[in-house]
């Protein structure tokens, strides 16, 4: 930790000089509201094949997911969430938090209707070849779903800011003008 620590504060101070560049929506937040500050991660899971069962009973002890070994190193999709920088109303769902999206593998073509309409509403669904945000993908997060997260900002006037984990997508000329064009969305 201790190494990483200028780095950390280094990140800080060019945040707090940029919060207070452009625009200034307010004198406590500065240039972004924190309901406009979008924090985007992912992560990736696998999904268990060749047992009778993948669960554990309900009521049992330990919840135990069973598979085979060969599963381990077979990614079966990307689990990618955003949160704003504050919550809304906590009785509405997820608290007015984004939507989740989970990226499947492969290309969605051999999904029944059935299957289809039966996908929660609450969850965006996507499909890529290898399950991961390329930057094709992140294009589209940017056109489509960052655009629906900055939806409010955007009828009120105000920017927001996207804090992204630097995937190749996520960094691309492509991918920061579509944000700003499509979102009214920077990047830090």
């Amino acid at each position: 930790v201790a190494e990483r620590l200028p780095k950390v504060r280094r990140w800080h101070a060019r945040f707090r000089i940029r919060l207070n560049r452009g625009t200034v929506t307010s004198a406590l937040w500065g240039r972004w509201l924190p309901q406009d500050r979008l924090f985007t991660d992912q992560v990736p899971f696998n999904l268990r094949e060749g047992a009778d069962v993948t669960y554990s009973d309900t009521g049992a002890v330990r919840c135990w997911i069973r598979g085979c070994k060969q599963d381990d190193r077979k990614r079966f999709g990307t689990l990618q969430l955003t949160s704003r920088g504050k919550n809304g109303d906590t009785s509405k769902l997820f608290a007015e938090q984004p939507r989740p999206e989970i990226c499947f593998r492969g290309q969605g073509k051999r999904l029944t209707a059935w299957e289809k309409n039966n996908w929660d509403p609450n969850c965006i669904v996507v499909f890529q070849p290898k399950a991961w945000y390329d930057r094709a993908n992140c294009v589209r997060f940017a056109e489509s779903s960052m655009a629906e997260y900055t939806a409010e900002a955007r009828a009120a006037g105000r920017r927001s800011c996207g804090f992204f984990d630097n995937l190749d997508g996520q960094t691309t000329t492509e991918f920061i003008s579509t944000l700003s064009t499509a979102a009214s969305c920077d990047t830090h």
